[in-house]
């Protein structure tokens, strides 16, 4: 919806959030596996998503534009696209038959089910990728539209992204592991200790347009001869 300066900016409020939102659930998550309500242990924090999925639902009719929401009769104009319902039915429970197994595989023992359903979700994703080039086909809105990854850059992105993703995601894994195993940290504590990161984070995310001139500049003072 936007492009230039605005853009930039846009992507920098979205990092922000991304950075909120990781400072809040890492300190919700801790509250919540400390707090072990009903004995349930750590499986309350998935249940987070819940309420922030409803508290959406309501609040996105009320507070987004309606030019902006292909859900609004307003702006159903020639690039309005409808859900692809099929694709749904498709994608989620292929990815629920893959990452159920992943979480639970390890505490289960990895009994034959787990594998069983890996498969079937592989199986399924399959099936997934071909309904959607057959919707793009015949010029319907498909729910993944697989011609993007034909995009200049786009291989190279999602490849240094899925990099990062997996660095990232490592890191915080181990590291809370370390907190908490290592130097017996209560999860509380373990999430709060994430805390100064999240804020660099964001604070980068944000401020990144100003770095690079302000660095150059820096870097030339630094190297100039007296």
């Amino acid at each position: 919806m936007v492009d230039g300066r605005v853009r930039a900016t846009a992507l920098s409020a979205y990092a922000v959030v991304l950075s909120a939102g990781s400072v809040a659930g890492l300190v919700l998550g801790g509250v919540l596996v400390s707090a072990d309500l009903a004995g349930a242990g750590w499986r309350p924090v998935f249940l987070v998503n819940v309420p922030v999925g409803v508290l959406l639902t309501v609040a996105v009719p009320r507070l987004v534009p309606s030019d902006v929401r292909p859900d609004a009769p307003s702006s159903r104009s020639p690039g309005w696209r409808r859900l692809d319902l099929r694709g749904l039915a498709l994608v989620l429970p292929a990815m629920l038959l893959v990452v159920l197994p992943l979480v639970l595989g390890r505490e289960a023992g990895w009994p034959w089910w787990t594998y069983a359903s890996i498969a079937a979700g592989i199986a399924l994703a399959v099936v997934f990728v071909v309904a959607q080039r057959r919707t793009a086909a015949r010029g319907g809105d498909p729910l993944l539209n697989l011609d993007v990854l034909r995009a200049a850059g786009m291989p190279s992105g999602l490849t240094t992204l899925v990099a990062a993703m997996v660095a990232s995601g490592g890191f915080l894994f181990a590291f809370a592991l370390h907190l908490q195993g290592g130097l017996g940290e209560s999860p509380l504590r373990a999430g709060l200790t994430f805390l100064p990161m999240a804020v660099a984070f964001g604070l980068g995310s944000f401020y990144w347009r100003r770095l690079p001139g302000r660095g150059a500049v820096a870097l030339a003072r630094a190297v100039r001869p007296a």
